[in-house]
């Protein structure tokens, strides 16, 4: 794939990923029960109506803005520990910060 595309567009794999977008990761850990999540799975659709919930089997991966794509989080119960996990995925590290430090707030909320 990478090669036809190199092909068809004349650029090198450098001009190619150049043209990609980029985008930021933020990852959190917090101590919270799988109710917890469900409750803020649920808080975090009324603050994001228009907000696609996708169901993963260990979780759940809400994307934003109602497509399948960025801006998204997933929220997901650990099997081994008492925590759940927080990953967001935006245009901007801010952005996936202030993400992840909503559903934290959420989570630490219900305690």
């Amino acid at each position: 794939v990478i090669l036809e595309a190199m092909a068809r567009s004349g650029k090198t794999t450098s001009q190619l990923v150049d043209g990609l977008p980029a985008y930021a990761i933020e990852k959190r850990k917090v101590t919270a029960s799988p109710a917890q999540l469900q409750h803020t799975v649920s808080l975090l659709q009324q603050r994001y109506p228009q907000a696609f919930v996708h169901p993963v089997e260990d979780g759940s991966k809400l994307y934003l803005s109602g497509e399948l794509e960025c801006p998204w989080i997933h929220l997901r119960s650990s099997n081994t520990e008492p925590v759940v996990r927080i990953i967001a995925e935006c245009e901007s590290g801010e952005n996936a910060k202030t993400l992840c430090d909503e559903a934290e707030r959420l989570l630490k909320k219900q305690e």
